[in-house]
């Protein structure tokens, strides 16, 4: 009788350890969806905090497209890998064959910081739109001001104003808010953040030079670069 009780509290206890080795297998295989180094780019991964573009490449506007006066937007899926770099990148979408070479090369020439998770940098999947404009095509800056005040300090109190109500927008749509640091930056002080809704990301920059202040929103970090280099334009 206690051989059988011996053998049967074996048995359970070979059963329990069964049971655990696979909860912890099962358990790693989860985790290491998140640390890969090369995640499938179909697959979603869990992230606090995304990649940021601290050197964007200006993609080479091929003659071709410049002779046929052919414009559009190209989206590249990259990965950037736990150092920041990219590794790996693709079109899934563009509005001419012509701008999926420039687009992935800018892509590739690119900089970043990583992304993290759990306090851990990690290697993710991202999504970056090109713009592709003939030399003839002028962008209309005119909606992104200067809307002027009489004094510095009314300036500075709106340009505060401004950022609260983007911050308080966002929180109460359910949006991620992202405030950028980098070499982006305008006149006598400047706010480059991101927003991530459910499908969509896009940017938002405000300055202030003196006493005006301009407003802006696009939907890549590139379209930003161009309209501060508009403004340093205008001002010289």
């Amino acid at each position: 009788m206690k051989t059988y009780r011996v053998l049967f509290a074996l048995l359970a206890v070979s059963i329990i350890l069964l049971i655990t080795c696979g909860i912890t297998t099962a358990q790693e295989k989860k985790d290491a969806t998140f640390t890969t180094d090369n995640p499938d780019p179909k697959e979603r991964i869990a992230v606090e905090k995304l990649p940021e573009m601290v050197n964007a490449a200006n993609p080479v506007y091929p003659d071709e497209a410049k002779k046929n006066n052919i414009s559009g937007k190209a989206y590249v899926k990259v990965l950037v890998n736990k150092e920041g770099k990219p590794i790996k990148a693709f079109v899934i979408k563009s509005d001419s064959e012509l701008f999926i070479k420039p687009a992935v090369d800018a892509a590739m020439q690119s900089q970043f910081t990583p992304a993290f998770n759990k306090g851990l940098p990690i290697s993710v999947w991202i999504v970056l739109p090109y713009r592709f404009e003939t030399e003839n095509q002028v962008q209309d800056y005119s909606e992104a001001g200067p809307q002027t005040f009489d004094t510095v300090e009314l300036a500075k109190t709106n340009m505060n104003g401004l950022i609260e109500m983007a911050l308080k927008k966002a929180n109460t749509e359910g949006w991620r808010y992202d405030k950028i640091g980098g070499n982006i930056s305008f006149g006598d002080e400047s706010a480059l953040y991101r927003v991530i809704q459910k499908d969509k990301t896009w940017y938002g920059f405000i300055t202030r030079d003196g006493v005006n202040i301009y407003k802006y929103r696009a939907d890549s970090l590139e379209e930003i670069f161009k309209f501060v280099n508009y403004l340093k334009n205008k001002k010289k």
